[in-house]
């Protein structure tokens, strides 16, 4: 459901983005076939012939545009849905470490772009409790929310947007294991967060993936 959460904030977005390809070709063109696949892994996740069609086309693109980092952090999204859907915890690790090495590179390459920082969280947000990474996932969440470019790009607000949902998620989440006004002070931010996401993006109709 998470992941669907994700994929949908994806969709939504990348119809606002009409993106040109520079004389270079360095950036892949934010066209049907690309929204074809994000919608796929959205729509289709459960099938598993589809989303490995969806992915294939994906790493084709990032192989063809391997400076392009939206591409990029769209294929270690794809790679964290594979590690959802696989069947063995060897497996899961096999792709959850795909996708980290993916936005490990975007992030390395491209320091200053949100998104991969947006994801990164969302990855970190999504473990196990017992793995540790809740405040990595709330600083790197939270560095986004807090980022106000002066010209902000399509991909920056998807970031933005990408974060205020799920710092609330975790947030509802680690309200699950608190009670009484701790356990309603955790609920009240997660509440406030999605009150600033519509306060600061009133034009987008977010109302599924908020109410997921």
């Amino acid at each position: 459901m998470v992941k669907k959460i994700l994929l949908f904030v994806f969709a939504v977005l990348i119809g606002m983005t009409n993106t040109t390809v520079s004389a270079d070709q360095e950036f892949a063109p934010r066209d049907d076939q690309l929204q074809k696949a994000i919608l796929t892994l959205r729509d289709a996740a459960n099938d598993g012939a589809r989303r490995n069609e969806a992915i294939s086309y994906l790493e084709k693109t990032s192989h063809r545009y391997p400076a392009d980092p939206y591409v990029a952090v769209q294929l270690a999204g794809a790679y964290g849905l594979q590690a959802k859907f696989a069947t063995t915890r060897e497996a899961k690790a096999v792709w959850a470490a795909k996708a980290d090495a993916v936005l490990n590179d975007v992030i390395s390459s491209h320091p200053d772009y949100l998104l991969a920082h947006a994801i990164r969280g969302v990855h970190m947000a999504m473990s196990p409790p017992s793995l540790g990474y809740e405040k990595q996932a709330e600083k790197e969440l939270r560095g986004v929310i807090d980022a106000r470019p002066n010209k902000p790009t399509e991909d920056d607000m998807e970031a933005a947007v990408v974060s205020y949902l799920f710092l609330a998620r975790l947030y509802d989440r680690q309200a699950k294991s608190l009670s009484g006004d701790a356990q309603a002070a955790k609920h009240k931010q997660a509440e406030q967060l999605r009150a600033d996401l519509k306060t600061r993006f009133p034009k987008l109709d977010l109302s599924k993936a908020i109410a997921s």
